[in-house]
């Protein structure tokens, strides 16, 4: 790799080992859609030295002339292109991290958002391959988390714990889209068939309107939660529902969950598989799912409680990019199939 290319990555990838070294650092995690996020996330962190301002409003960002070693756009293909030009040219960070959470699908939208960044992070492994690009840093598997709903507001609403009496229908509220017909009919077929359940296609718009608390109220009300990813994701709805108590069913064709859950956290949480687009193993997951949630009680609902606030919560995701940011990483470049890929992402 010569010419620019090589010029901005050699410089990226010696900034990276210089932070690696650095006592102190600051660094931003900056999100367009900060409202889908908890209103009552902690706002900032330390971790390993790094100290992290989480979620800022943009406009505080320029008024207060701030500067970081490193700035983390969580991207969700909502104009991040024009995020990342406007933090360069204000000269905000040294180096930039682009946290792709939609990577598994629009993917030129986020090749192109990767593009401006120093160092890419993807949420969704099992279709990395688009974003092994010469021209942009690897970074680490950074999943999805859970985004709803923080440890705080938790303990605030729920002090004595998240409630044990709820209601044995199925849940799930889900975005209509054109372009995903099959999962479209999959969803109207689980109407008709459990006719008095939660599950439901929604304007998510008005969702996430509501207040923080509604919806709240709404997730803690029910033991079992149907995920139906739009492209085999692992989505931040099933970390959203085991915070909440609930136990996800999760379709077999998410195989990155097995990376992100071992399997025998999965069983003991637990967290159900069933078939995709299969309604009789839907019902068989979920007939499971109430006998066990029923069976486990109390000490169910905390177990998944506890298990995303340690392991899936934002603070656990920043804890691992400082963990990336400390790491000194040996980036190598070679042939896969007539492309040039990084050899740790193969």
């Amino acid at each position: 790799m010569t010419g620019r290319y090589k010029s901005a990555i050699d410089e990226a990838a010696a900034e990276l080992a210089r932070l690696s070294d650095t006592p102190s650092l600051r660094a931003i995690l900056f999100s367009p859609k900060s409202p889908n996020f908890c209103p009552e996330e902690n706002r900032a962190a330390m971790f390993l030295g790094v100290e992290f301002n989480v979620l800022p409003e943009p406009n505080e960002l320029f008024r207060q002339s701030l500067h970081y070693d490193v700035c983390i756009v969580d991207c969700h293909d909502n104009n991040e292109e024009t995020v990342f030009m406007k933090f360069r040219s204000g000269n905000l960070a040294k180096l930039y991290f682009a946290w792709l959470w939609d990577n598994h699908h629009h993917p030129l939208h986020s090749f192109r958002t990767a593009m401006l960044a120093d160092v890419v992070f993807v949420a969704h492994w099992r279709v990395r391959v688009s974003f092994n690009h010469p021209g942009v840093l690897p970074g680490a598997h950074m999943p999805a988390c859970a985004r709803q709903w923080s440890p705080a507001l938790i303990s605030r609403h729920y002090p004595k714990g998240l409630p044990v009496e709820r209601s044995n229908a199925l849940y799930g509220g889900y975005g209509h889209y054109d372009w995903a017909p099959e999962r479209n009919a999959l969803i109207t077929r689980l109407r008709q068939r459990h006719p008095v359940s939660a599950v439901s296609s929604t304007d998510l718009n008005l969702y996430w309107r509501l207040p923080v608390e509604e919806r709240l109220r709404s997730w803690v009300s029910h033991k079992v939660h149907l995920a139906i990813p739009i492209a085999n994701d692992l989505s931040s709805r099933v970390f959203d529902a085991l915070i909440t108590g609930q136990i996800p069913l999760v379709p077999d064709s998410v195989t990155d969950l097995d990376l992100v859950v071992p399997p025998g956290a999965q069983a003991q949480l637990p967290i159900l598989r069933y078939r995709a687009n299969s309604l009789d193993s839907i019902d068989s997951a979920y007939r499971e799912a109430i006998q066990r949630f029923d069976s486990d009680g109390a000490v169910g609902v905390k177990r998944r409680y506890d298990f995303v606030r340690e392991e899936h919560s934002l603070s656990a995701r920043l804890e691992a990019f400082a963990r990336f940011i400390r790491t000194r990483h040996d980036f190598k470049l070679g042939g896969e199939g007539g492309l040039a890929v990084w050899q740790n992402w193969i």
